[in-house]
């Protein structure tokens, strides 16, 4: 019996100490997962303030140089700095400071120290906050001075700077067109941390990379730092002051977070010194070129944390009671059955001793049956229902209430029957809160029955709603920070989206002009060089025309847009062959799908009679081309199916219209930018256009055409799987006429070339070039004129002249009136105009003044030869 008596404590020993670790573990990890839920919170909530007030204090700045700086008196005078002549250059500088003084010192009260001009090369013209200090060259110092003064942009950020750190706001000066410079408007980050002190009443400190300082920082200046007792890879200004209590925290922090700050992220602390507790929280700040530069150190006087851990202790500390009072109850349930089997001890001396440990605990202790009946229960339970032992036994909860006194609910009772687990409540009885541990266990006859435990944490619950409340006080608090925040941070999402759309067009296009002329430029370059094959030439000759097609595209969808932005763009119906158009859009892209290795197919639902429909065909050709572009370049592997079909729509006077289809297997819309496809100077995915080249705006020129042409445009799409564009026009009929049928039977025969006489109107010398290249060996005679003016005398001189290329953008007289003039004395001569305007209403307005044809730049060969011929034969006619 003592052999199984000590087996016994040994396994109720074990079980408690396993009990106790995993109770320690969960009740710890719930302790961390609220510390560091806290920290976030802390750190979200420096991030906050720190933006707020750096947001407003850029938007100050910005009001500053819109109201004093960007005007033409400032403007006109900073235009000389650039003067060579240094006497000039003091004039400016003393002058301008004269004029801006007040600014500064006004600017000064709000904390506004670094009031600094630049020239365009980077070069410190005058700073305000130490005027006898300019001359120095900026370059590799300053990156928000270069930055602004190479790309024309406003900046704003942390930056080092030669003195002193602070939050930068940096603006170009351009003055009608002419870049003079920028000026800095800034603050340096002690203003900003006493300003954070001043609202929200924390201790903040602000530490910067020892290395920033040593590089850039004016070696008589570094005296303004000191080191960091932080850290030594940092620095403060010397005009941050460390209290004791502030010293006393650093000591104990120094050690611990060495390996956190050379991260580069954010994280908090907490740190207790004698009579002092605080949650350190350590905000990073990047500079303008995203790398790690400083830190916001913020000291809390919060002892939330604290709390945390006491409420941890509390808890860990009545679960291991509770263990430990089940572990005891079970050893001694168990103990009692073998100590009533191996020594034959009566049933009611193993009740008595059983009772006995039971009124002992201070908490509430029962047994009872599978019906819930109470099969023993202590004197605590007796006292709790003001009944005796007796009366208590073999009833149930309410039976033992009755109706003037709160029972315990049995549901609990019945799961841990079920379950068979250990299971632990809070029930509320009368203005008592018990926290209530129910197991199963099965009774002396076998049958099934559960014990519990009850204990009284009234006081425990109380507090904690205390803590609860202190914390909704806290949130009260941060919500009016939070109100006041909201439309500054609505404001600026709506700005930053703004800028964001904007410089990613402006960024495309840059990219979709400069990398075509790169390569243009760069081949010609190449084409220079002695030793090269004929193969590579033709080959730079390739590359140069695709790239020279390739820009032309971009500027044509410029163009296009910004005529239909102008509302210049008329619909001109004419009779078309839909499965025509389809044809040729299919024989135009069939080699450059093929070459991706992709299949292009078209189908037509329509017969060849009904295919011909009243419409304008160059916005239907130009959507078609825009689609299958689009479909070709975000198509990898695959196919690509185009195609149209007759449908009935209610909508519609005549009931019918042609939907026209581009499906694609590439890589599909994101489905939440499915509409923002369609909109102008919008892409699917701002981020990644780079990736593919183009100016973004077939779509949404093709959607204007759809509209101007009456119909619709949408598209189906899943990202990864391909998309299907489809757009609809109205289904219009025209009655042929017999005329119409029939076109020039008998024509003419054409008129040769090496037979003419041609005055070409040009001012440009490429162009000029161009065309003597063009036209060599062509024509029997040919002569060149670089004003309107002289066009006229050299034709006045050869009236045998036979086609006049007529420039529209000469010196003296324009190609218009020079036209005008020659139809006063020539009504015969083909005229034909010859431009890189290229809008709606040139030619109009060409063939208004007596041109007879028109074509734009860049001229190709074969279409201009066609003009001619056409011209030349129509004349004759």
């Amino acid at each position: 019996m003592n052999c199984t008596k000590k087996t016994i404590q040994i396994i109720s020993l074990a079980i408690f100490l396993l009990s106790a670790g995993i109770a320690t573990l969960l009740t710890y990890q719930n302790f961390e997962q609220k510390r560091d839920a806290y920290y976030i919170r802390l750190q979200d909530e420096l991030s906050i303030v720190y933006g707020g007030i750096t947001f407003s204090n850029q938007r100050s700045a910005r009001i500053v140089f819109d109201t004093y700086i960007n005007q033409p008196e400032i403007l006109e005078l900073y235009q000389q700095a650039t003067s060579a002549d240094e006497s000039v250059r003091n004039e400016v500088r003393q002058q301008l400071y004269k004029k801006l003084l007040p600014v500064y010192e006004w600017l000064k009260l709000r904390n506004v120290r670094q009031f600094h001009f630049h020239l365009p090369n980077s070069e410190s013209f005058l700073r305000f906050h130490r005027p006898e200090k300019y001359g120095d060259n900026l370059k590799g110092i300053r990156y928000s001075v270069e930055k602004t003064n190479m790309e024309l942009v406003a900046v704003s950020g942390f930056e080092e700077g030669r003195i002193y750190n602070g939050f930068r706001n940096v603006f170009p000066i351009v003055y009608k067109d002419k870049h003079l410079g920028s000026v800095e408007i800034s603050t340096e980050f002690d203003d900003i941390r006493e300003e954070m002190v001043q609202q929200f009443h924390n201790r903040y400190a602000f530490m910067v990379r020892c290395g920033l300082v040593e590089d850039k920082v004016w070696t008589n200046d570094q005296k303004n730092y000191q080191s960091s007792d932080l850290s030594d890879d940092y620095l403060y200004e010397r005009s941050y002051a460390i209290d004791d209590t502030v010293g006393a925290i650093n000591a104990l922090l120094k050690p611990k977070i060495q390996e956190r700050l050379k991260t580069g992220e954010g994280f908090a602390v907490q740190a207790k010194a004698p009579n002092a507790e605080r949650i350190v929280v350590f905000f990073p700040i990047k500079n303008m070129q995203d790398k790690q530069a400083a830190y916001i150190v913020a000291y809390n006087d919060d002892d939330t944390i604290s709390g945390y851990y006491s409420e941890f202790v509390v808890t860990l500390a009545a679960s291991i009671v509770g263990f430990l009072i089940i572990i005891v109850l079970l050893y001694l349930l168990i103990n009692a059955f073998y100590s009533l089997r191996a020594k034959k001890v009566t049933l009611q001396q193993e009740r008595e001793q059983f009772y006995r440990f039971m009124n002992a605990s201070p908490s509430l202790t029962f047994i009872k049956d599978a019906n819930l009946r109470y099969l023993f229960a202590d004197k605590q339970i007796a006292d709790f229902f003001g009944k005796s032992i007796d009366d208590i036994l073999g009833k149930m909860d309410r039976e033992i209430a009755g109706e003037e006194k709160i029972a315990p609910s049995p549901s609990s009772d019945k799961k841990a029957l079920e379950t068979d687990t250990v299971i632990t409540v809070e029930e509320k009885l009368g203005d008592q809160i018990y926290e209530v541990v129910k197991f199963s266990l099965t009774l002396p006859d076998g049958e099934k029955g559960i014990g519990g435990i009850m204990n009284d944490i009234t006081e425990r619950k109380q507090a904690e709603e205390k803590l609860k409340a202190a914390n909704q006080q806290l949130e009260a608090n941060n919500q009016q920070l939070r109100a006041t925040e909201k439309e500054l941070i609505k404001a600026k999402e709506k700005a930053e989206e703004s800028d964001r759309l904007k410089s990613a067009f402006l960024t495309n296009m840059s990219h979709e002009i400069r990398t075509p002329m790169n390569g243009i430029l760069g081949f010609t370059g190449l084409l220079k060089e002695p030793q090269l094959t004929g193969n590579e030439k033709e080959k730079y000759i390739q590359v140069i025309e695709k790239s020279g097609n390739r820009m032309l595209n971009t500027i044509n969808d410029i163009i296009d847009i910004s005529k239909i932005e102008s509302g210049q763009v008329e619909v001109a119906n004419s009779e078309v062959s839909v499965n025509s158009v389809l044809k040729e859009q299919y024989n135009f892209f069939y080699q450059q799908v093929r070459s991706k290795g992709l299949e292009l197919n078209y189908k037509s639902s329509l017969t060849d009679s009904e295919a011909r429909i009243i419409t304008d065909p160059h916005k239907l050709e130009g959507i078609l081309t825009n689609l299958l572009k689009n479909a070709v370049k975000y198509t990898k592997t695959g196919e690509i199916t185009m195609g149209c079909r007759l449908k009935d729509k209610a909508v519609k006077e005549d009931g019918k219209f042609i939907e026209f289809y581009v499906k694609d297997t590439g890589i599909g819309v994101p489905a939440d930018r499915v509409e923002a496809i369609f909109n102008r100077f919008e892409q699917a995915d701002i981020a990644d256009t780079r990736v593919f080249e183009g100016s973004g705006l077939g779509l949404a020129i093709s959607k204007s055409y759809v509209e101007m042409l009456g119909g619709e445009i949408g598209v189906s799409s899943k990202e990864g799987l391909g998309s299907t564009f489809t757009f609809s026009i109205p289904y219009t009929k025209q009655v042929e006429k017999e005329s119409d049928a029939k076109e020039n039977i008998n024509k003419e025969p054409q008129t040769s070339f090496s037979d003419l006489s041609v005055i070409i109107a040009e001012d440009d010398k490429t162009s000029i070039i161009f065309f003597n290249a063009m036209f060599k060996n062509k024509f029997n005679k040919i002569i060149y004129t670089t004003t309107g003016k002289e066009t006229i005398e050299k034709f006045r001189e050869n009236p045998d002249t036979d086609v006049i290329l007529m420039d529209i953008k000469m010196p003296v007289m324009n190609g218009y009136d020079a036209t005008k003039e020659i139809r006063k004395f020539n009504k015969d001569v083909t005229i034909i105009a010859q431009t890189a305007y290229g809008l709606t209403g040139d030619k109009d307005k060409a063939l208004e003044v007596g041109c007879d044809d028109y074509i734009a730049k860049p001229i190709k060969k074969e279409i201009l030869f066609e003009k001619i011929r056409t011209c030349l034969d129509k004349n004759k006619r």
